[in-house]
């Protein structure tokens, strides 16, 4: 029964990746309807932690600064991820964006004195390696769908994932995990707000019309509550999950089945094609998962 929900929380944060992509390929007109869309789930993410209990929980000062902070951090991520499917392989972005745990792990050993395993050091030569093998496929023929800028946005990507995994670390270490709700609440939150302004800006003196922003509003509409849904149902799934199983356990098998799910909805859904560099990544990348994890 475990093994079920930990793949359901990991087909739970595909559908958030998956209707990203669907989006951006079936219903975006211009460059600043990426943000609405994202604002949209972040705000149906944000409603669904209220509703699920959050609203009871006062939240911390910790809790408030460090969710605010991480709204930020999201924010930028999201809007990162989202340029690194359209212009590259969404497949080894999500390889390289699920490597992102190497940050917390690296924070542990430095700040809270954890030491890193012998099984950590070969999750960090997988990682190096699998980093490596993306930037030689990023830096060769012209004709390769993982072009350099791609490459840097990964890499950003990855650094960003890290920081607000460590920040939402940091905070449960220091509230306690009965914050956890209200402090993605507010996070969410704070990530819809800056969304909205940065569309706001994006659309400047220009009349808001729904229909010059969107193909099928309403479908867009209900790809973004899918993606919230998502978002809300991996976290949510992932918190239980993580009272109840061993992280060494845990993680490895859910980004495991993270990347497997994305590469599979890459090709099926969206005509990607897995090389056999890709697949070398794809491989690597899930072995350092599963080393860093342990």
């Amino acid at each position: 029964m475990n093994y079920l929900l930990i793949f359901l929380a990991s087909a739970a944060f595909s559908l958030n990746g998956s209707a990203i992509r669907l989006f951006q390929t079936k219903y975006k007109k211009t460059k600043a309807s990426v943000y609405l869309f994202q604002g949209a789930f972040c705000l149906i993410a944000a409603i669904l932690y209220m509703l699920s209990g959050a609203y009871k929980t006062p939240p911390a000062p910790i809790t408030i600064i460090t969710g605010i902070l991480f709204g930020a951090c999201f924010m930028t991520a999201s809007s990162i991820n989202a340029y690194c499917y359209e212009i590259g392989p969404m497949s080894i972005t999500t390889v390289i964006s699920s490597l992102s745990l190497a940050i917390p792990l690296g924070y542990s050993c430095l700040f809270l004195n954890e030491s890193i395993s012998l099984y950590g050091g070969i999750g960090l030569a997988l990682f190096i390696f699998t980093i490596l093998i993306s930037a030689a496929q990023s830096g060769g023929s012209k004709k390769s769908d993982m072009p350099l800028k791609w490459l840097g946005g990964t890499l950003l990507l990855f650094i960003l994932n890290g920081t607000t995994a460590t920040i939402q670390k940091l905070t449960l270490l220091q509230a306690g995990a009965g914050q956890n709700n209200v402090f993605l609440a507010i996070a969410y939150f704070t990530a819809f707000l800056l969304f909205i302004l940065k569309f706001i800006h994006m659309n400047k003196g220009i009349k808001f019309n729904i229909e010059e922003q969107l193909r099928k509003p309403l479908r867009a509409g209900v790809t973004a509550v899918a993606s919230g849904i998502g978002t809300f149902g991996g976290n949510g799934l992932l918190g239980y999950l993580s009272t109840l199983l061993p992280a060494a356990l845990l993680y490895p098998v859910q980004n495991s089945a993270y990347i497997i799910f994305n590469s599979i909805a890459a090709v099926c859904f969206f005509k990607e094609k897995l090389t056999k560099f890709k697949l070398l990544a794809i491989a690597s990348g899930i072995g350092a998962v599963i080393f860093l994890s342990m």
